[in-house]
């Protein structure tokens, strides 16, 4: 996870821009006393901000690689009772028997990155279930994710976007004038929406979408094959 903090901590930016983002959440979240919210890739603190907006009683822990989007996320949180740390999220420093009622992700898995497209499926793979290992008998998997699908082969887009972004780092090649978005050392393996349900249902059951909203099309798509992307919030109940 090193080349994903060393990004961030130069390039830390914030996702979150529509006010109302999570607030879907708070009805399938268990309103008892005592449980327990983790909040993988936490950034700026606005999920959990948003939980406790809705009266949500719970202990809050955010974890997070980047100190930039951490101390957002402290400034953010600092009249709240929550606990916010620089952990990355493989090696989880909790206790075997601590548990989690609910665990959610936010745009985190397309930053898993290895070698390959399928080195770094592999990632997401073992991402999910340490954390799956982490939550309580019918814990809940919240995860907010970005969906690439393309014309004909529906991962196509994802695999030009990912070794493209490969080929411009291996050879320092800069874009950032021509594309504001991509930025030097930035890569990423976005998923398909059927590969996002896939991989997630391999861990979760009665997994469902709470939330889609594709992005405008835009001049550019036209190049990377791509037919539509957008933002998918999906939830699973932990297998017992």
């Amino acid at each position: 996870m090193s080349s994903i903090k060393s990004y961030f901590e130069h390039h830390a930016h914030h996702y979150h821009k529509e006010p109302g983002l999570y607030s879907s959440y708070a009805k399938l979240i268990p309103h008892k006393d005592k449980i327990k919210i983790l909040d993988v890739a936490c950034g700026d603190g606005e999920f959990i901000k948003e939980m406790i907006s809705t009266g949500i009683k719970a202990e809050f822990i955010g974890i997070d690689l980047s100190h930039q989007l951490l101390s957002s996320a402290k400034e953010n949180l600092k009249f709240y009772p929550t606990n916010l740390c620089i952990v990355d999220a493989f090696n989880m420093p909790f206790r075997p028997s601590y548990k989690f009622d609910v665990i959610h992700l936010d745009a985190l898995l397309h930053h898993l990155i290895g070698r390959t497209k399928g080195k770094s499926t592999k990632l997401v793979k073992r991402m999910l279930s340490l954390l799956i290992d982490k939550l309580s008998d019918d814990g809940i998997l919240m995860v907010d994710e970005y969906y690439y699908n393309s014309y004909i082969i529906q991962s196509l887009t994802s695999s030009i976007i990912f070794y493209t972004l490969k080929t411009l780092n291996f050879f320092h090649i800069d874009v950032n004038r021509i594309m504001r978005e991509i930025h030097l050392g930035l890569e990423v393996n976005f998923l398909t929406e059927n590969q996002i349900y896939g991989l997630i249902g391999e861990h979760v059951h009665d997994v469902q979408a709470i939330r889609k909203k594709p992005h405008a099309s835009k001049r550019t798509d036209c190049l990377f094959l791509l037919k539509e992307s957008g933002r998918i919030s999906l939830i699973g109940y932990r297998k017992k």
